[in-house]
């Protein structure tokens, strides 16, 4: 690098292009311009600079052919990616591509100082990628994650970044229930290598502890009382793909013992083989629950934890997004519309501003099955905040269309209110688990099914 930074400013808007310019060449940087990619290749070749700020959006070729075109001619230049419109998709290949960082315009000129500033002094880029971005969109467009807020953009680049490590790589995904902690770790194998291999999800919390070693690791014939034949586990099952290790924290502590050897040896023997079986997939474990508070009172092994957070991603409750929450509910009114088989209803203003005003315990998950309930009790069109009051209660009032002349009727109709909310809301922070639900609500797992069963609620819907 010369005495003074050179840096490559790629723009297809002439205002963008001069702003940017001018900025930097105030700071002291010496800036050329390209307003097309093509012309940003060439001026990479020729003019040597030390860091580039490239559009994704521009005519004659894109930013996404630059980047691709960098890592063919193998032309090593800090990148950061600059775009109108701030996507999951668009966020996660701008970082496998090798991106250093990611900006969304209009942008503040006091970070794209610091930016060229940090990122000038990092000494190379990370390692390049070994493959383009995902060829099936449907397998793509169904595990989406929606949300432009500045957090989500955070998460959007650490998928990226986990994405392109390899298998030996293990992420731990943390968050409250709801929050989309799946549909992450989904994404990082979508966008992986070894996207074309399996994806194995395992709920934890689903599994007793006397099937969960057989479970996840298989078995041989006649290793126990009713194994009749060998069993592959989930670990053999996902082969080069990925196994998601969905609520670890409820793992107990003699089984955390048997993953930490698998995960330090990366090997294995099935209940009652021989037999040593290599782990060859990646590992992305997950939780709801706070492992370092657990880690104190020992029930959760300092040891694991640190080798499952080799890499570590933190989703934030929809509270802490509330501008996602419009194109949340958007998303999740077309998604269910479509499933229903019906034109996408009108949403007034209000509407999504009282969707603002919720609290959402549930979270991302509690957002959608509120939707979902609305469109399949309402006919209409267009819907308004009172049709939600049917299908949730509000945690300081009862906003329900309550009789006035029969106080037995009225009283019954707040009760069921209640218990449907109630439910609904423990299965949500227990991620479906109806045992674990039960618990935490002090009745027994027999009494919880009946009120699910009353209420017709899914356990299903709530994974």
């Amino acid at each position: 690098m010369s005495d003074t930074p050179r840096i490559l400013v790629v723009d297809d808007d002439p205002k963008v292009l001069h702003i940017l310019t001018h900025f930097l060449k105030s700071k002291g940087y010496e800036v050329f311009n390209a307003s097309n990619g093509r012309e940003a290749l060439d001026r990479m070749e020729q003019d040597k600079p030390d860091l580039a700020f490239l559009d994704i959006d521009m005519p004659i070729m894109d930013g996404r052919e630059v980047l691709a075109a960098m890592k063919e001619r193998a032309i090593q230049l800090p990148v950061i990616v600059i775009t109108a419109f701030s996507s999951m998709d668009v966020a996660i290949e701008a970082i496998r591509f090798g991106a250093y960082e990611y900006l969304t315009k209009p942008f503040d000129l006091g970070n794209v100082e610091k930016l060229a500033k940090r990122c000038l002094e990092e000494e190379s880029l990370k390692p390049a990628l070994k493959q383009p971005a995902p060829s099936d969109p449907e397998t793509l467009n169904r595990y989406t994650i929606v949300g432009s807020s500045p957090s989500m953009v955070e998460v959007y680049k650490k998928i990226g970044a986990a994405s392109k490590t390899d298998n030996s790589t293990n992420v731990l995904i943390l968050g409250e229930s709801g929050t989309g902690k799946e549909l992450v770790a989904r994404q990082i194998h979508i966008w992986s290598e070894n996207a074309k291999s399996p994806f194995v999800p395992v709920n934890m919390t689903a599994l007793p502890d006397q099937l969960i070693e057989s479970e996840l690791f298989g078995h041989e014939k006649g290793a126990f009382t009713g194994a009749l034949q060998k069993k592959q586990g989930k670990f053999e099952q996902a082969g080069m793909g990925t196994i998601f290790l969905d609520e670890i924290g409820s793992l107990s502590y003699d089984l955390q013992l048997k993953l930490l050897r698998v995960l330090q040896e990366r090997e294995f023997y099935r209940v009652g083989g021989h037999e040593v079986v290599k782990v060859n997939c990646r590992i992305i474990a997950a939780t709801n629950e706070n492992l370092e508070g657990k880690i104190e009172n020992g029930s959760f092994r300092n040891d694991l934890y640190y080798r499952l957070r080799v890499l570590a991603i933190t989703l934030p409750p929809l509270r802490n997004r509330l501008e996602d929450i419009k194109p949340l509910a958007e998303h999740f009114f077309n998604k269910h519309a479509a499933r229903l088989g019906r034109p996408l209803p009108e949403l007034p203003e209000e509407t999504l501003t009282w969707l603002k005003n919720q609290t959402w315990p549930g979270n991302v998950r509690e957002l959608e099955n509120t939707i979902s309930r609305v469109m399949a009790v309402n006919p209409r069109n267009r819907v308004l905040p009172e049709d939600f009051y049917e299908v949730t209660l509000d945690r300081d009032t009862l906003d329900l269309p309550i009789p006035d002349d029969n106080l037995e009727q009225a009283r019954q109709l707040v009760n069921d209110a209640f218990e449907r909310k109630f439910i609904e809301k423990g299965l949500m922070q227990a991620g479906g688990n109806i045992s674990k639900a039960a618990e935490r609500a002090g009745i027994s797992r027999q009494r919880f099914h009946q009120l699910m069963k009353k209420h017709e609620i899914s356990g299903e819907n709530f994974r």
